[in-house]
């Protein structure tokens, strides 16, 4: 089991917590992930458990923990301590544009590549926006590499862990808050990932199956509810005049499944048709697999690949090559160590995907 290690938000050391009944941890890609800690209350440094404090998992800082929530019961004597990877910090902002004056705002809209992108709203909202009590004063931004594809950003009082978390999903890049200890920062940065497949040129190769002895049976899940091929997308003006394309595949019949995206102020057709693209691939068919790691056999998690790399399966279907999206790591007293892994890619690449399973099948 892994010792935590509590610190303030400051990185003031308050104590390690070692002797709990269970932990788990779930790791997202794209998103903000959660914990669960249950410990007895009699355990060493419960005392310093608290609301916006840290935990720091020994050797492993890049799964650093944030405080939300403690629950005492009495009966148990137990403390059940909940809350958020640390990327959770930026569930307390919304992507606030800046003020056109006093008391309006417009739009905030950025172009260029996927990192330059989400870090524009990083900043505009975590480290330098414009209204100074915004800003978190040890959080700062990696230094941008212009890593990912060229897109656009709009943004206008959204919550701001769901307006990364699309940008990311469109990008198929994943981004991180981590403490830099030694520097007492928080580093926000985004997180590519690494091609770990098979036949990828210049890189080692990660394998995930059954005969590998790295894995249980998978669960390979495809969800068309949300599906939604064809969009009414809304620009500039209104009734009658207003600005309004269809963007879409052209569905027809029953396989066409509409939706109505607002654009805003948008004004040029460029712009309306990136803006529902952009919808719409969130809306794809899900397609996942899940799979119970083991801790034997040849590359494991956490050694050979990690989370946000995209690895190769094989399964009974034949071979998928997907990105590790979720990870949930469970940590119970007495018991062997417990990895979930949900494997998948960015909706905007989910077509393709399917269609590659579908031709191993009928083969």
């Amino acid at each position: 089991m892994k010792s935590l290690h509590v610190a303030t938000m400051d990185f003031e050391a308050k104590g390690e917590i070692a002797g709990y009944a269970s932990l788990s941890i779930t790791r997202r890609h794209y998103g903000v992930g959660e914990f669960q800690l249950v410990i007895p209350v009699d355990a060493p440094h419960t005392g310093e458990l608290a609301i916006d404090r840290m935990l720091i998992p020994s050797e492993e800082p890049h799964k650093a923990l944030l405080i939300e929530s403690l629950v005492y019961e009495e009966a148990k004597a137990e403390i059940t301590v909940r809350g958020c990877t640390l990327d959770g910090i930026v569930k307390r902002r919304l992507a606030v544009p800046p003020p056109t004056s006093e008391s309006t705002f417009g739009w905030d809209r950025v172009i260029g590549d996927a990192e330059t992108v989400v870090k524009h709203f990083a900043e505009n909202n975590l480290t330098a926006p414009p209204d100074t009590k915004r800003a978190i004063h040890n959080l700062v931004i990696a230094p941008n590499q212009n890593l990912g594809i060229q897109m656009p950003g709009q943004a206008r009082f959204e919550a701001l862990d769901v307006l990364l978390k699309g940008l990311a999903e469109y990008a198929d890049m994943g981004w991180t808050i981590m403490p830099d200890i030694q520097q007492k920062q928080l580093v926000f940065d985004v997180v590519p990932g690494r091609d770990l497949t098979v036949g990828n040129p210049g890189q080692t190769h990660v394998i995930i199956s059954l005969g590998m002895g790295n894995t249980g049976e998978m669960t390979h899940t495809l969800d068309a509810s949300t599906l939604r091929n064809t969009a009414y997308v809304g620009g500039q003006g209104e009734d009658e005049e207003r600005l309004i394309l269809s963007v879409g595949d052209g569905a027809e019949g029953l396989a066409r499944r509409e939706t109505w995206v607002d654009g805003g102020s948008l004004d040029f057709p460029d712009e309306l048709i990136t803006t529902g693209q952009r919808r719409l691939s969130q809306t794809e068919v899900k397609n996942t697999i899940q799979g119970a790691m083991q801790r034997h056999g040849v590359f494991q998690y956490g050694r050979d690949f990690d989370l946000g790399d995209r690895v190769t399966l094989l399964s009974q279907t034949g071979r998928l090559d997907a990105r590790v999206i979720e990870a949930q790591e469970v940590y119970e007293k007495g018991k062997a160590d417990a990895i979930s892994l949900t494997f998948g890619d960015a909706p905007v690449t989910l077509a393709s995907v399917i269609k590659g399973i579908q031709n191993q099948i009928v083969r």
